[in-house]
């Protein structure tokens, strides 16, 4: 096999795994100082946020109460240059090294490396660009002929993250023993599943219970 040829991959989730925050989470605090929406909808957010720590509100739905209270009609260009100017001040403090230790050997070692995020795409486009991986997906949102957002088009969920690594790997040609996953959340359990080895980071209740189970590495 050519050197250069990949033959592995390596495949991570964003928040809490790649960065210790939350980048939606993060990005909509930014936003707020900005003035870009008022505390009233910062306190509706926070909230909904809750509701959602608590079971009570499923991911798909805060996915959406976060889009029509924030992003609904707000113009593309501009969020995305916002976006932008977060990544720049704020990216390197919210990195989790052992993580990206991670990233750096598969690098070192010519894995093929995908980012796979439920955070929306604006943002993780440009972390996945900065940190230099080979394929990213996320969450999407479309735009109207005004160029303002109109919809969110897919939620990438764990589920899609595992089709989408298993469709990546079938293409490359490469055997699910050469596969790895990282992720923090039992949200991802189809995802990490999916892969030859499972990494968890960090992670959450379930999710840790799961992986002392099945004898998953964690770091």
């Amino acid at each position: 096999m050519n050197k250069f040829e990949k033959n592995h991959i390596s495949a991570f989730d964003l928040d809490h795994t790649l960065l210790s925050i939350n980048s939606s989470y993060q990005f909509g605090y930014y936003l707020y100082k900005k003035n870009v929406f008022s505390t009233s909808k910062l306190c509706y957010l926070l909230t909904k946020y809750f509701f959602h720590k608590l079971n009570i509100l499923s991911i798909n739905q805060l996915h959406q109460v976060t889009f029509n209270t924030i992003f609904l009609n707000q113009n593309s260009c501009k969020i995305n240059e916002l976006a932008e100017d977060f990544i720049d001040e704020f990216l390197n403090s919210y990195y989790y090294k052992p993580a990206l230790e991670k990233l750096s050997e598969a690098k070192e070692n010519n894995h093929f490396t995908l980012l796979l995020s439920s955070s929306p795409c604006f943002l993780v486009k440009i972390i996945a660009k900065k940190l230099q991986f080979d394929d990213w997906l996320a969450t999407t949102y479309a735009s109207n002929s005004s160029g303002n957002f109109s919809n969110i088009t897919n939620i990438l969920l764990g589920k899609d993250k595992a089709i989408y690594l298993e469709n990546k790997r079938i293409l490359l040609g490469i055997p699910v023993s050469q596969t790895y996953a990282y992720s923090d959340s039992y949200l991802d359990i189809d995802f990490l599943k999916s892969a030859g080895k499972a990494i968890c980071v960090k992670p959450d209740k379930k999710l840790k219970y799961i992986s002392v189970k099945n004898n998953w590495e964690i770091i």
